[in-house]
């Protein structure tokens, strides 16, 4: 071989010969190499479970976000949406104050009503009697109608048994 860097060193051969750990230190060399195996191997796992689970929540955590924008955009509109009939609403006020009022009124008790079974009449003056409520109980009705209709089903339904 020539001397490339003119060191003044010539080598002729390299020879490789297996190295062999003491006995004395076999069992610590042994367990250092295990180590660093698991080291690695433990490092491996976490960057793959990482690789699992940051994609999948940084997915939530954009859906999350996009729902929320979209319930602040919800909550915007219908405060627009009020605040429009708000304004519809006072406007038509000044136009004629006891129509409104009465209309108001009207939409509330229809609102209000309407989830009740109850029937009221309100029994206006000038029609005879006086002012005076008339209050049907149909809620009860119904109730007591649905128990005779469900006791003739179950007495027939004991009667079929007691004939077998």
């Amino acid at each position: 071989l020539r001397d490339r860097y003119n060191a003044g060193i010539l080598i002729s051969s390299v020879n490789m010969q297996d190295a062999s750990v003491p006995s004395e230190v076999k069992n610590s060399f042994d367990d250092a190499i295990r180590a660093r195996e698991d080291e690695q191997k433990l490092v491996n796992e976490a960057l793959a479970e990482k690789s699992k689970l940051v994609p999948g929540a940084e997915g939530r955590s954009a859906r999350l976000l996009q729902d929320a924008e979209a319930y602040r955009d919800v909550l915007i509109a219908t405060a627009k949406g009020e605040a429009s009939r708000f304004d519809q609403l006072v406007a038509a006020y000044k136009l004629a104050p006891e129509v409104t009022r009465k209309r108001l009124y009207l939409e509330t008790m229809e609102s209000i009503y309407a989830k009740t079974p109850k029937v009221l009449i309100d029994k206006q003056a000038g029609s005879g009697g006086g002012n005076s409520m008339i209050y049907l109980p149909l809620d009860q009705l119904l109730q007591q109608k649905s128990a005779n209709e469900v006791l003739p089903q179950a007495t027939s339904a004991s009667n079929i048994e007691g004939q077998k």
